[in-house]
């Protein structure tokens, strides 16, 4: 399995983290951003291997 993710995945994906744990809940993203975030991420590290 391959995994293919550079960093500035993981850093556009920690400030993702981030938002959600603003405290004002205007500044969070979505609920429906989050999911979408969450399968391209999975899809992002399933490059190339059979599970995606």
């Amino acid at each position: 399995m391959k995994f293919y993710l550079f960093e500035a995945d993981v850093y556009s994906f920690a400030m993702f983290i981030e938002k959600c744990w603003k405290l004002n809940p205007f500044q969070q993203p979505k609920f429906e951003s989050i999911c979408d975030r969450l399968i391209n991420l999975k899809k992002l590290f399933l490059i190339g291997s059979d599970i995606a």
